[in-house]
């Protein structure tokens, strides 16, 4: 099964959830999460834990964590933000960081700070390149905003030009869905519906981008002018099942474990993909051709499997 497929979350720094493999791992597996995004770069660098928040740790992922994750059968993907300054050893370090750790999968996080290159494209195409010829098993998807441009004017927000070439190389996207809350009466409802126009439009627009699946990302989080209620997480969740995609991730799992109704809500969404079961197998049973056997002046026959009798 690919490892996108999934209901999966991000996470940030995983010394900030658990610094004990099996216990991180058990965390992940008890919300029903069947994937989870670990940051394994930032930019041409492997990414380390602020020293300050967490000293000692150093790069943020160790490989006893993948392991406890594949061992509880949890998908490992890892993602990378990405800069533009050196694409070519960006896509780089996330191909490296795959094969590293035996990660199931890798994610371009590309927001505004490569969005501004005016050779964006040309650096997409390095980052892709480079990644796929040096991990080219490996899926990708590209992370990405959910609306590039206003649903009611058509002013461009973000160059669409950037996603449509990551997307040629990249298997899957990932629109950031976060949507806005600021504005809302304080009712389950309006969230509800808020989330629910928010996954509508940013479907419409990717649908202007590419063909390829998408695995829409939902906020549990709260962050720039929006916070997550159970009500729009349950919402969200039914209505990327309604719309046919194959998936579902969220931003981001160390905030949502310090809010319990969030992830009570995140916890009672079910799992995707699952596998269907197959068929019991089928008993064979060897079937004799009718057949007369002269045994001393006697015949025999087979009427049924393995049966002989004598003829009358």
């Amino acid at each position: 099964m690919n490892p996108f497929e999934l209901k999966g979350t991000y996470t940030w720094n995983i010394p900030g959830i658990s610094r004990d493999p099996v216990v991180f791992a058990a965390k992940v597996k008890a919300a029903g999460f069947q994937s989870i995004y670990l940051k394994v770069a930032d930019g041409k660098v492997p990414f380390k834990c602020s020293a300050t928040a967490f000293p000692g740790w150093g790069e943020n992922v160790r490989q006893a964590f993948v392991d406890a994750l594949h061992a509880v059968g949890i998908a490992v993907i890892g993602w990378g933000f990405l800069y533009g300054d050196d694409a070519t050893e960006e896509g780089r370090i996330g191909a490296q960081q795959c094969l590293k750790y035996g990660l199931d999968g890798y994610i371009f996080d590309v927001e505004s700070r490569f969005d501004g290159w005016a050779n964006r494209m040309q650096k997409a195409w390095a980052v892709c390149d480079t990644f796929d010829r040096t991990a080219p098993t490996i899926p990708t998807g590209l992370c990405w905003w959910s609306k590039w441009h206003s649903p009611s004017t058509g002013a461009q927000w973000h160059p669409k030009d950037v996603a449509v070439e990551f997307m040629k190389h990249c298997d899957y996207g990932l629109p950031m869905n976060y949507w806005y809350t600021g504005d809302l009466a304080n009712t389950d409802a309006a969230h509800a519906a808020r989330a629910l126009w928010e996954i509508d439009v940013s479907t419409q627009q990717w649908r202007e981008i590419t063909p390829k699946p998408l695995i829409p990302t939902g906020r549990s989080v709260s962050g720039d002018g929006g916070i997550p209620r159970p009500a729009s997480v349950l919402a969200f969740d039914d209505k990327v099942r309604a719309l046919g995609h194959g998936g579902i991730s969220w931003w981001v799992l160390d905030g949502a474990l310090k809010t319990p109704d969030i992830m009570a809500a995140l916890t009672a969404t079910e799992p995707f993909g699952t596998p269907v079961e197959p068929p019991p197998p089928v008993e064979e049973t060897l079937m004799l051709s009718y057949i007369e056997v002269d045994v001393d002046g006697v015949l025999w026959e087979n009427p049924e499997p393995w049966s002989l009798r004598k003829k009358t």
